[in-house]
């Protein structure tokens, strides 16, 4: 008889996101998805030592039972969707190339950012402090940049963003 995977997803905090996936496979595909509430965002699913599974809400992989000994009892995993209170920040960017001084003049960290909204002007060093120092960004507001070109290259790789307001 084929080995059985107990499969239990939870959150770090029930109130934060909700999830979805637990249960019994054998020999197929698992799927496991994770909602954030308002307020609040996803972060990764982690194991119960710590370690990251994945960054995406939507995870899925194969389990099968292939390599586990005949008779063996049922593996046991243990999932958890991390959730975060959101970090909203609004700045006025004068000098372009400063983004990064003013989240710090607003008494925030760009790594701990998950909200962002900007007015004034930006330059590519803003753009690359959004995309690459931004860690947890997922929603940007720039409808109140003044100056409308964006490089090519702004948001390139960035999984965490799930909602962009463009300049008008």
């Amino acid at each position: 008889e084929p080995s059985t995977l107990s499969l239990t997803v939870m959150s770090n905090n029930d109130d934060w996101g909700t999830v979805t996936g637990s249960g019994f496979y054998i020999d197929e595909t698992v799927f496991i998805s994770a909602k954030s509430n308002k307020g609040y965002y996803f972060t990764g699913w982690y194991d119960v030592s710590g370690n990251l599974i994945s960054k995406n809400s939507s995870y899925s992989f194969y389990y099968s039972s292939k390599n586990v000994a005949i008779g063996s009892p049922a593996e046991e995993r243990i999932y958890i969707a991390m959730f975060a209170e959101d970090v909203a920040v609004s700045v006025h960017v004068s000098t372009p190339g400063t983004l990064a001084q003013e989240i710090i003049n607003a008494g925030s960290n760009a790594a701990l950012i998950s909200k962002l909204i900007i007015t004034g002007a930006l330059d590519a060093e803003d753009y690359r402090i959004m995309r690459e120092t931004a860690s947890w960004l997922h929603d940007v507001d720039l409808s109140g940049v003044t100056n409308t070109y964006i490089p090519a290259s702004a948001f390139s790789g960035k999984s965490t963003l799930q909602f962009i307001v463009l300049p008008e």
